[in-house]
């Protein structure tokens, strides 16, 4: 996100993250520092943790642990 005077603007995206299939990807949440990426999927309880660059808004998986692994 960039922001001036009149608020935060959001980016456009650049590209598109596969998930797995049946995963159901439903939220995205940013960290307060925009590095990092949050995804909640519905379906299987996966929560996908992504690293995020800040010029470009890239992504790349760091981990998926399952809300079954005890989060």
């Amino acid at each position: 996100m960039d922001g001036d005077a009149t608020g935060p603007r959001v980016r456009e995206p650049s590209g598109h993250v596969a998930a797995e299939p049946g995963s159901g990807p439903r939220y995205l949440r940013l960290n307060r520092a925009g590095d990092r990426a949050y995804v909640m999927h519905e379906l299987s309880g996966d929560v996908a943790v992504y690293a995020r660059q800040a010029e470009s808004g890239r992504l790349e998986l760091l981990q998926r642990p399952s809300a079954g692994d005890g989060l």
